[in-house]
């Protein structure tokens, strides 16, 4: 999902710009276009919902509390800076919809990304409880 969140504000970028070229030609197209982008990213962020349970498990089972602080807030950052600059694209090009569905995706990965230390955060209030 981390790396999925590159491919969608591409597509959006993408889209924001094909919009705006065939819009000057043909301006009903355009929002067709951008509706389409948006329903095809939708879908995909739909069919994350089940590789995303799984890598959480797999993650609560392998993290390395240690190393994990350093990659999660690189990560994180990452994924931030990548969905905030595809949604001010798509915004400046008049595509609302599209920066809301970029802005979804990277809260979506920044979620995923986040979920180690949502595992420290349970352990630490399990163990307060059993005091």
């Amino acid at each position: 999902m981390v790396e999925s969140v590159f491919g969608v504000a591409a597509l959006c970028i993408v889209v924001t710009i094909l919009s705006k070229v065939i819009g000057k030609y043909h301006g009903e197209y355009s929002l067709f276009i951008s509706i389409v982008a948006v329903s095809i990213v939708v879908v995909f962020l739909i069919t994350q919902i089940s590789p995303v349970t799984e890598l959480i498990s797999q993650l609560f089972s392998f993290a390395a509390l240690d190393e994990v602080y350093m990659s999660v807030l690189f990560k994180a950052l990452g994924i931030c800076y990548v969905t905030q600059l595809a949604c001010d694209i798509c915004k400046d090009g008049g595509e609302t919809a599209l920066a809301t569905v970029a802005e979804l995706s990277g809260k979506l990965a920044l979620t995923l990304v986040c979920v180690p230390l949502f595992e420290v955060i349970i352990s630490v209030i399990g163990e307060l409880i059993s005091l």
